[in-house]
């Protein structure tokens, strides 16, 4: 399927902050909004660091010694390939509507699980690796969620009642009519989704410690 081009992306570069020989690789572990503006999020590997963005702009790094447990929901019977059940493990989770929630596989698959514990398969989201985040605003009807093999092409999918499953592709940032430039990461970690549910940002595990926000 073809990539999606986003009408507006802001790459946030962490790997200037790193650039420094002391600083190995800086996997973005996790990501969140504070409020419609303000991103934080953990990086790093042996030693963690918290970050800030600000208006698009890296604001604060500080090391951190905190590395706050993502919480994934249960669920029997989920979705997997013929022949592959024993990849159908939770591995993330989020809200959804009518109490219900989306739970993502460690094969790819996305299913919602409703409040009476019964699932219903939505298909496989992601063809190669694990679903590895899902973030979601319920009150706006959709949800988002990154994914695939570390040694692959990863990508970013949506989700909503009415569309489905959309393939949105991979993280790439090509402007040449400003001081951008380009930058392009296909290994996304985690992703989630501001309180308007009008931005999303993505962040990815690969020697580029880039932020994306869209």
């Amino acid at each position: 399927a073809p990539n999606i081009k986003a009408e507006k992306i802001e790459p946030v570069r962490l790997w200037h902050e790193f650039s420094r020989p002391e600083f190995k690789e800086m996997p973005i572990r996790q990501i969140y909004f504070t409020d419609e503006d303000t991103i934080e999020g953990i990086c790093g590997e042996e030693q963690l660091y918290r970050f800030i963005i600000e208006n698009g702009k890296l604001v604060s790094v500080t090391p951190t010694d905190e590395l706050p447990k993502s919480t994934c929901i249960k669920g029997a019977n989920l979705p997997s390939y013929p022949g592959r059940q024993w990849r159908a493990n939770p591995v993330c989770s989020c809200d959804w509507l009518d109490n219900s929630n989306l739970i993502a596989t460690e094969d790819g698959f996305l299913a919602k699980v409703r409040s009476d514990s019964s699932v219903y398969s939505i298909g496989p989201a992601i063809s190669q690796g694990p679903i590895r985040d899902l973030c979601s605003n319920p009150a706006a009807g959709i949800a988002y969620g990154v994914g695939g093999d570390a040694d692959d092409v990863g990508n970013l999918f949506s989700y909503t009642e009415k569309e489905g499953l959309t393939y949105l592709g991979v993280t790439i940032c090509d402007r040449a009519d400003d001081d951008i430039g380009t930058c392009a990461s296909f290994y996304p970690t985690c992703c989630a989704i501001s309180p308007s549910g009008e931005k999303v940002v993505v962040g990815v595990g690969d020697r580029l410690s880039c932020v994306y926000i869209y």
